[in-house]
């Protein structure tokens, strides 16, 4: 491995990337709590026609 490929990489690795994960985690957890009932009923009806896809 060259030491320019070394020098690209941020300081930190990926761990930075895992705070934003988690703050877009919560973020879809706090939307959907407040979301009517009927919005679990829908997203199940996507992943159903998903799986038959794939």
């Amino acid at each position: 491995e060259s030491s320019s490929a070394a020098a690209t990489r941020p300081a930190g690795g990926f761990r930075a990337d895992y705070g934003f994960v988690a703050a877009v985690d919560r973020e879809i957890v706090e939307t959907l709590q407040g979301a009517p009932v009927s919005t679990d009923t829908e997203l199940g009806g996507y992943v159903r026609e998903f799986e038959s896809r794939v």
